[in-house]
């Protein structure tokens, strides 16, 4: 049997989540390899194991990308907090 990989909506970036379909429910929700036993999803797209590594992969770079632009972002903020309220630069460390 070919394996699968389902997506599934999720609340942070990138809004998707992914894994080895296990099991399927008569109702379509599926079980998955990394998130464990007896965790149940509703999938929005099922790919091809392999097709879906490679759009997991691209969402993970992408995560990554975010991750490290959100943090600059961040950090340039909080630079200016402390410029108008430098009482605050014990409160952000």
């Amino acid at each position: 049997m070919e394996k699968l990989r389902a997506f599934w909506k999720y609340d942070l970036f990138p809004y998707v989540l992914s894994g080895e379909i296990v099991r399927m429910t008569e109702k379509g929700y599926v079980e998955t390899k990394e998130y464990g036993n007896g965790y149940f999803y509703n999938p929005i797209k099922i790919y091809p194991n392999e097709v879906g590594i490679e759009i997991q992969d691209k969402l993970q770079k992408l995560e990554y990308e975010y991750d490290q632009k959100k943090n600059k972002l961040l950090e340039e903020y909080r630079l200016k907090i402390i410029d108008i309220a430098p009482f605050m630069e014990d409160i952000l460390k």
